[in-house]
């Protein structure tokens, strides 16, 4: 995808364009989140499924490095209700 970003005057950026900007950007980091969870927590071919305690400490640890540190703490904030929604899926298979 293509960001446009239109300029005013000498050289600065249209507020409503820094804003979706913003927002395309936060959901990219929500989305990150997300993935490295599912793929933490569920079995792959080539690989376990990790302990739900052991997901979130690896994710954790990359806390400011490979994640948005306001989204993981909103994410890490809603653990029970991830546990529960994660049970409530379950792949008995």
């Amino acid at each position: 995808m293509t960001l446009r970003i239109g300029l005013i005057g000498a050289g600065g950026m249209g507020r409503a364009h820094v804003e979706r900007i913003e927002q395309e950007l936060a959901g990219g980091r929500i989305v990150a989140v997300a993935d490295v969870f599912d793929a933490l927590s569920t079995k792959r071919p080539y690989k376990p499924a990790f302990p739900t305690d052991r997901c979130f400490a690896i994710m954790e640890e990359e806390r400011g490095t490979h994640f948005d540190p306001v989204v993981l703490d909103a994410f890490l904030a809603r653990r029970q209700d991830i546990i529960h929604i994660q049970m409530e899926y379950v792949d008995i298979a």
